[in-house]
């Protein structure tokens, strides 16, 4: 499972973004399943619509719902790794 942050969502949304063509490339070559999670997905839904309109913002919820991506829960017991990966 590979981890989507809000910047590869946007890349793929954007065909302006100066990454969009490596993250369609990306997304192209995959060999396993992308996860994401609901606070990326509600910063991609904020900027999507803030930037490119409601309908790139509904269309990347609807691509979310339509299994582009699961959504991976994180709960307290997650954070000492979160914290140490804001380390590195």
């Amino acid at each position: 499972m590979i981890i989507a942050d809000t910047g590869f969502w946007l890349a793929l949304a954007n065909l302006k973004d100066r990454h969009h063509a490596l993250a369609r490339r990306a997304l192209e070559q995959l060999s396993e399943g992308l996860a994401t999670t609901w606070p990326v997905v509600s910063e991609t839904c904020h900027v999507l619509a803030s930037h490119l309109g409601v309908q790139a913002e509904l269309r990347f919820v609807k691509s979310i719902q339509a299994g582009a991506a699961k959504l991976a829960s994180l709960s307290v017991d997650d954070l000492p790794r979160m914290a140490e990966l804001m380390q590195k």
